[in-house]
């Protein structure tokens, strides 16, 4: 089931679980940039997450590893598409080791690149 939450509006444990979730796959953590979040949550686990901030930038989309290739990251970038009224954005970072696989997962998801440098590509849908 996926929630959508303002981030002022999560509760204690989502915070945590979040936190802990974008900790373990990202080297820093924006979770208080966002102005609200997808949350994937399975048996009221939260198993995934999608931060959104203002003028539809996606960020720090993960999923639980233990969840990993069931659709979970596909259904949160899904319904945040479905859900912003304009174009959106993301953002990837092109010195990780998977920039390659989240460039092709991003592009199979309707998602073209904008622009690119020595950093990151800027993709929109």
């Amino acid at each position: 089931m996926i929630i959508i939450k303002k981030i002022i509006d999560l509760n204690k444990y989502e915070l945590i679980k979040c936190n802990t979730l974008i900790t373990q796959h990202f080297v820093s953590n924006r979770i208080n940039s966002y102005e609200s979040a997808l949350l994937y949550k399975v048996k009221n686990n939260i198993v995934g997450f999608l931060g959104i901030s203002h003028d539809n930038y996606l960020n720090q989309l993960c999923v639980d590893i233990n969840y990993r290739n069931r659709g979970y990251a596909t259904k949160l970038l899904n319904t945040a598409c479905d859900i912003l009224a304009d174009t959106v954005y993301l953002f990837v970072d092109k010195n990780k080791y998977n920039t390659e696989i989240l460039v092709n997962f991003y592009k199979k998801n309707g998602f073209e690149i904008e622009y690119e440098n020595d950093v990151e590509y800027k993709m929109f849908k």
